[in-house]
């Protein structure tokens, strides 16, 4: 039970660590392929325009 209890506490330091790092460093956050999206404003527009209605 204590190595359960000390993994739990050892993982949220690492995770809070990293979250103060991000915080701190000022970057943003990308996506996993790490650039900008290609699309157009219009088609990111419609995209979303798309799936708001589908959502209804």
């Amino acid at each position: 039970m204590q190595t359960i209890l000390a993994t739990i506490v050892v993982l949220g330091l690492v995770m809070a660590a990293m979250a103060i790092g991000v915080m701190l460093s000022g970057r943003r956050l990308k996506g996993s392929c790490g650039r900008e999206c290609p699309c157009s404003e219009e088609a990111r527009r419609d995209c979303a325009l798309a799936a708001e209605h589908h959502a209804d």
